[in-house]
């Protein structure tokens, strides 16, 4: 496809971050019309609304659901922040007569800016609300999607929040008072095919908003997460104008199925209002901690997790994805590929697949501890090969990928958990677990897919985990990532049955394997003793020992995913060990009040009182 068209369609997708849109097409058209049902907004009852006015900043408010928010919110006589990229589009709201500050939250010195501003004009005092809105999605089968966009979009979407969270929550901690609220989306909890990079990039979010929220209650700020459906804005036509840029010829039915969809989504969607709705209600205090709009949104969400193949199968159909019918030899030996493989889940299950009858390609980025599985797999005489491989150089994946011929089976294993209070989270921690986990994980599965697809068959197996399903205190960060990574499996397995290739979840609890002292090196910088995280510091030792009390060995793993690489027809997710069964199907139906108060005593939140 032509060099134009592709940066088109990049630098109108760009323009999406941080809330700012192209100055052409359905963003010229947008401004009158927001300000024409902003003049029509109900106000709330005073009881909703609340008594006394908050200072509120609001991320990527210069269109769509932001600037709705932002008018509404000014309108309830409330004091906002409205911000953006685009100088021209905070003038005119300024001309309106909303405060505004330039704040681009791809950029680390343009938030501290900004917070410093928020400081400057309200007398050291800061913000009461965070509203979390910059984003900005772009569709397109994962295979296909340029791995740029994709961590364009986690720099945005997720970073982005990260950003504003450690540039303004600490003034809300230090007064006791405050509330975050992060705008997220129904594909936080579901995703579909052709929406898996931004899908991923919501679970995050909602991972990260679940650890915040217990994180920084026993401080007295709230975390609110709103998650809305297909709603009536520009962001719908930049995020499917991404499909200009992408051509292929097995996924051609599906991309110009998506491309049909665009006028049907835009014909579905609600009205911002009822998003507005939800975060005034937020903004108040009002409603649940996490809350799908409108209402058809939670049904979506119900659908989509107690009736799985049907809703998956509507949603193949939908995008039309139809299951080629091929009957390819099986290899008389088939090959597996496994990642992160010098220790723990990765080497048991090497090791597991080769005793039962596997050619195994075990791989890694320590060479030193892969030379060791060499030396024990050849002791043990099984058929085990190490390569060296950085799941994060997707050349040198790709490379492996070309080299080996036919793989019937690859197992994303590789990863690392990083540890410590989202507040305190530096970029360059966010960057690297996402590097690995997810990235990676993407990257691995694009080389090896490629072949499984042309040839008609074949199974990947990602381990994720029960941190997939779970927010977790003190690991926000690794549960962001793992969070992504199912919304991944998901699509994956959803656009690549089609081709008779399938894909499956494992879901760990914690394991025995090192994992605990790995991810006590990432903790260690943050220095905590220093911190108002000190008291959680002292009880680190015991919370690592409770996690290893119910956790199980890499053997209970390694059984699952051999499973799942036998199963004739192969389940969405598979658990290990019993712990993990029983708590990743059950801790999302359970009510929010029950599961923060579990978790926040097993990780000693009680402990942090306001300073």
């Amino acid at each position: 496809m032509g060099s134009s068209v592709a940066n088109g369609a990049a630098r109108a997708t760009r323009a999406q971050s941080t809330g700012d849109r192209p100055t052409s097409g359905l963003a010229s058209a947008e401004a009158p019309r927001i300000e024409r049902r902003h003049a029509r907004f109900e106000a709330l009852p005073r009881a909703v609304v609340g008594a006394s006015m908050h200072t509120i900043l609001v991320t990527g408010a210069t269109s769509g659901i932001g600037e709705h928010t932002a008018r509404a919110l000014a309108a309830d006589g409330h004091r906002v922040f409205a911000t953006g990229r685009s100088e021209a589009k905070l003038e005119r709201l300024a001309r309106d007569g909303l405060e505004t500050l330039r704040l681009d939250v791809d950029d680390p010195a343009s938030v501290d800016a900004a917070a410093e501003a928020v400081r400057a004009r309200t007398g050291g005092r800061g913000l009461d609300v965070l509203i979390n809105n910059a984003g900005f999605g772009e569709m397109g089968p994962l295979e296909l999607l340029p791995a740029s966009r994709v961590e364009a979009m986690f720099e945005t979407n997720v970073l982005g929040a990260a950003r504003t969270i450690r540039a303004f929550v600490p003034a809300m901690r230090a007064r006791g008072r405050g509330r975050v609220i992060q705008i997220s989306s129904v594909l936080g909890a579901v995703t579909m095919p052709g929406h898996g990079a931004y899908a991923a990039t919501k679970h995050a979010l909602d991972a990260m908003s679940a650890a915040l929220r217990m994180e920084l209650a026993p401080f007295g700020v709230e975390v609110h997460g709103i998650a809305p459906g297909s709603i009536d804005t520009a962001f719908g036509g930049g995020a499917f104008g991404a499909l200009e840029a992408l051509s292929s010829e097995a996924y051609a039915p599906m991309l110009a199925t998506m491309r049909a969809l665009e006028s049907t989504n835009a014909r579905m969607s609600a009205r911002p209002r009822v998003v507005v709705d939800a975060i005034r209600r937020a903004v108040a205090g009002a409603g649940s901690a996490h809350r799908y709009v409108p209402a058809i949104a939670a049904a979506q969400v119900g659908l989509g997790r107690h009736g799985r193949p049907l809703f998956e199968l509507t949603l193949s159909r939908a995008t039309g994805l139809h299951r080629v019918t091929r009957s390819p030899a099986a290899a008389r030996v088939p090959v597996a590929v496994v990642t992160g493989a010098a220790g723990g889940i990765g080497r048991a299950t090497a090791f597991r697949l080769a005793k039962a009858g596997w050619t195994v390609i075990a791989t890694d980025v320590d060479r030193s501890a892969l030379a060791e599985v060499g030396r024990a797999a050849k002791e043990q005489r099984l058929p085990v090969e190490t390569r060296p491989l950085d799941v994060t150089d997707a050349a040198a994946a790709e490379a492996l990928a070309d080299g080996l011929g036919p793989v019937e089976l690859l197992v994303n294993n590789a990863g690392y958990a990083e540890l410590g209070p989202i507040e305190l989270a530096p970029d360059e921690a966010w960057r690297a677990q996402m590097r690995v986990n997810v990235h990676g994980l993407l990257g691995v599965s694009r080389a090896f897919a490629r072949g499984m697809r042309a040839r008609g068959r074949g199974r990947i197996v990602n381990v994720s985990s029960v941190a997939g399903v779970i927010g977790f205190p003190l690991m926000g960060v690794y549960c962001a990532s793992k969070h992504a990574v199912e919304a991944l499996t998901d699509t994956l397995r959803l656009e690549l049955d089609a081709f008779g290739v399938h894909v499956s979840a494992v879901q760990p609890a914690f394991i025995r394997s090192g994992f605990a002292e790995t991810a006590k090196k990432t903790i260690a910088r943050y220095d905590l003793e220093q911190t108002p995280y000190a008291p959680v510091a002292a009880h680190m030792e015991t919370i690592l020992a409770r996690l290893d009390a119910v956790g199980g060995e890499p053997a209970d793993v390694a059984r699952a995913i051999l499973r799942a690489a036998r199963a004739p027809s192969p389940a969405p997710r598979y658990r290990a060990p019993a712990s993990a069964a029983l708590a990743a199907p059950l801790f999302p139906w359970l009510p929010t009040r029950l599961t923060d108060a579990a978790l926040g005593r097993l990780f000693a939140m009680h402990t942090l009182t306001p300073s």
